[in-house]
């Protein structure tokens, strides 16, 4: 129960166990106590060792090890919530109380385990190996929580009191430098990291190993994407390649993370040239792995952000370069992931844009921006196929920035080298397993989709929005958009109740229940981004207004669109605020000359039968003669099976049509005019809901 993440049931059954008598093992308590710490649980863990010591059962030192992983864990985790809110929000409060609630709680157990002598370095007799990590992973974890929670000075003294036991030092003191740098590497503060590494050599002297030379390499990886003017900002590709060159002549064998930490020096720096030697080398020894293509990526990602102004053809020729990147990489019997693709779709999207601008500028009848949309679909049509086929890796590859080399956690799907070349043919035609469906991978596909829609939507052309509104409906037939329903429609939801009433004046002794049933079709456009969520109420407008005999007869309401926050709403805006989604999607709805209502709080949208129904009947009222014979005919009109119906098809291509001539004559997004909408007075929305 613990290993599935049932860890409600797994503390019943521990209770129930504790209740009738019985005395679990220490393996049960370590099982849980290890889920705790997966999951940064620190409450949980450390209630665990309070109840155990409250029965009198002896308490082994890794499960307060355990209990101190967890707390390090929601401490990072708090942390970065908290860095997500503006300074002095509400919301940033809340999460620095919870952190140092955490700290607090982690320096009450370490001390009351240092009190006991516990934990101490030297012994009557001499520890045994088993004892000494156990010790030490005591003294890690909480070095571990001062570090995640910033407070460098605690973490100083507690490693000047850990170098005091020779044994302690040696089995935990490098260890100890290194969980603090990595903690200093996040802020590219370079200074401190040399001090921290030029400390280690006071005595009692601690000798660095490849994980302290691999924290300093990461904070000049960090210092390198810092502008120059900034505190952390310069050039520190000498140095890093001068450390690289102290840890051969000490005798520090290096490992995956740190070649793959100085090609991430490499690229941002922008020394290309010198990145693709270095992978080139790698790819010789056999020793390329996942991180090492994912970081050459986003080297050259960066290059085409930075040569943003130099036009077209360095985008093209990036764009070249990312996809053999990838060739490289499937030759390898490397599997391609979620990160990957996200970063040369990203490229992509950059080229788009890049031929759209050439295209406005040139009087040529050549449209540059057709051919790079064809190069991008044939890549993206290739992505979407490895998606539906579970073929790609949607959480594998972290984060691609250097990676963690052998100590990644990426669930990659292997597959055999032997048969890559074939399997090559094909930009992402992985050739691995099917990979499950679980709610992670889900959430990845969605992601993955709507960049491909929000990319297309976009560049802003008749082929690119007629593409995405064509793409959209085959993601919710296929099932990779969140919010909609089963059939590939917008959620249908029946809400409602049932009330059993008795009929006294007939004489019976009871009456059947009567259900009192409000319907209407919801489209949630949670996790959607700008541009998808105006294919997305583009495409359901369409949908709807296709056959709005059968789609519309069935309530009041028409389409009640639910905007959430979205995927570019900033976290540590006002409650108030309207999210960016909500913005886009009434600015569509504004510019067609669609008329719909907000709720009292602007989260949805409401667009009644009526209004959808007159639309209908005007966009139907400018079909060419050749769409009316074409819908006259019954046989050509009938819906293929896993395909759109021609209804459908016309009435996609007119709204889309529509949607973005109004986008193009009104670039700019009617943020007035939606916020103008959303204070509706909250007794007629309540009036037209009844």
């Amino acid at each position: 129960l613990a290993r599935a993440g049932r860890n409600s049931q797994a503390e019943f059954v521990l209770r129930a166990l504790v209740q009738a008598g019985g005395r679990p093992d220490a393996a049960t308590y370590r099982r849980m106590a290890a889920t705790y710490a997966r999951r940064a649980q620190a409450a949980r863990g450390h209630a665990l060792v309070r109840e155990m010591r409250a029965r009198g059962e002896e308490v082994e030192l890794m499960l307060y090890a355990s209990a101190l992983q967890a707390s390090w864990r929601e401490l990072d985790s708090s942390r970065k919530e908290r860095d997500k809110h503006a300074a002095g929000s509400d919301a940033a409060r809340r999460f620095e109380r919870r952190l140092n609630l955490t700290v607090r709680h982690a320096r009450e157990l370490f001390n009351s385990l240092r009190a006991t002598g516990a934990i101490a370095g030297e012994g009557a007799d001499p520890l045994l190996p088993s004892e000494l990590e156990a010790r030490s992973a005591v003294w890690l974890g909480m070095l571990r929580c001062y570090a995640s929670a910033r407070c460098m000075e605690d973490a100083l003294v507690l490693i000047d009191e850990l170098k005091q036991s020779s044994a302690l030092r040696e089995a935990a003191g490098a260890r100890g430098y290194a969980a603090v740098m990595h903690e200093v590497a996040r802020t590219g503060d370079t200074t401190s990291a040399e001090g921290l590494l030029k400390r280690m050599a006071v005595q009692p002297a601690v000798a660095p190993d490849v994980n302290v030379y691999n924290a300093l390499l990461e904070t000049y990886a960090t210092a390198l994407a810092m502008p120059p003017t900034s505190s952390g900002g310069g050039n520190f590709l000498p140095a890093a390649l001068a450390l690289t060159d102290r840890l051969e002549a000490e005798g520090v064998a290096p490992n995956a993370r740190t070649r793959n930490l100085v090609l991430k020096c490499y690229t941002r720096a922008g020394d290309m040239a010198s990145a693709e030697s270095l992978v080139a080398a790698l790819e010789e020894d056999g020793q390329a792995d996942t991180y090492t293509y994912n970081t050459l990526l986003v080297g050259w990602s960066s290059q085409a952000a930075s040569s943003e102004g130099a036009g077209r053809a360095s985008a093209e020729v990036i764009v070249g370069r990312c996809e053999a990147v990838l060739q490289r990489r499937l030759e390898r019997g490397i599997p391609l992931d979620s990160h990957c693709v996200t970063i040369v779709l990203d490229v992509h999207r950059r080229a788009l844009l890049a031929a759209r601008e050439h295209d406005a500028r040139s009087a040529d009848t050549i449209m540059l921006s057709d051919d790079a949309l064809r190069r991008m679909m044939a890549f993206a049509t290739d992505v979407i196929r490895a998606l539906e086929a579970g073929e790609l890796v949607v959480h594998g590859g972290g984060s691609g920035g250097g990676g963690n080399g052998s100590n990644s956690r990426s669930s990659e799907v292997t597959s055999d080298a032997g048969g890559a070349k074939e399997r090559a043919r094909s930009v992402v035609d992985t050739g691995g397993p099917r990979q499950p469906d679980t709610p992670s991978t889900k959430h990845g596909k969605s992601l993955m989709c709507v960049l491909i829609l929000d990319i297309l939507a976009e560049l802003k052309t008749p082929p690119s929005w007629l593409m995405a509104m064509s793409l959209y409906g085959r993601f919710v037939r296929g099932g990779l958009l969140p919010g909609l329903g089963n059939d590939g429609r917008a959620a249908v939801r029946t809400t409602g109740r049932r009330a059993a009433r008795r009929g006294k004046s007939s004489g019976r002794t009871g009456s059947a229940p009567r259900r009192h049933v409000r319907r209407a079709t919801f489209l949630d456009l949670h996790s959607f981004a700008r541009g998808a969520s105006q294919v997305a109420v583009a495409y359901h407008l369409a949908e709807l207004c296709a056959d709005p005999d059968s789609r519309l007869a069935h309530g009041g309401r028409g389409l009640t669109i639910v905007t959430g926050r979205g995927l570019h709403s900033a976290s540590n805006a006002a409650t108030d605020t309207l999210s960016v989604v909500f913005t886009s999607a009434a600015n569509l709805l504004n510019v067609m000359g669609v008329a719909y209502q907000v709720n009292g709080r602007g989260g949805r949208i409401e667009l009644a039968r009526r209004d959808l129904l007159q639309l209908a009947e005007h966009l139907r009222a400018h079909y060419s003669p050749a769409a009316r014979a074409m819908l006259a005919d019954s046989d050509i009109a009938s819906s293929t099976r896993g395909e759109p119906s021609l209804p459908l098809q016309l009435m996609l291509q007119s709204v889309s049509a529509a949607a973005l001539e109004a986008l193009l004559a009104r670039p700019e997004d009617n943020v007035g005019a939606a916020r103008a909408s959303a204070p509706v007075a909250k007794e007629a929305v309540v009036a037209h809901s009844r």
